[in-house]
């Protein structure tokens, strides 16, 4: 069985991989705004964090991982992107802690 760790980086994954996907559909002129999965409410969830508590810089550091995956080459199984994945949950991790403590002083 998945850790929920394993899980989390696994769903950042998927997130990359169609962001990959409705991004070259952009490219070549099919509007693909309504097609999004919302699968960062899901990471927030997962992460404990209740939608409020994503700071920006979380969104951010989010949001930055899936534009670079864009400068990925698409796979079918989108194992190429798993280290991608593992440093954004890293990052995402870091910035949770970093507003857990900043909230305690």
């Amino acid at each position: 069985m998945e850790s929920k760790k394993d899980l989390i980086i696994r769903l950042i994954q998927q997130d990359m991989k169609h962001n990959q996907l409705t991004g070259g559909l952009q490219k070549i002129g099919l509007n693909v705004d309504l097609h999004h999965l919302e699968i960062i409410e899901v990471v927030i969830k997962l992460m404990e964090l209740s939608t409020g508590d994503a700071s920006d810089q979380w969104a951010k550091t989010y949001f930055s991982f899936l534009e670079q995956a864009a400068e990925y080459e698409v796979a079918n199984n989108a194992e190429n992107l798993l280290p991608l994945a593992e440093e954004c949950f890293n990052l995402l991790l870091a910035c949770q802690h970093i507003e857990q403590r900043v909230s305690e002083q």
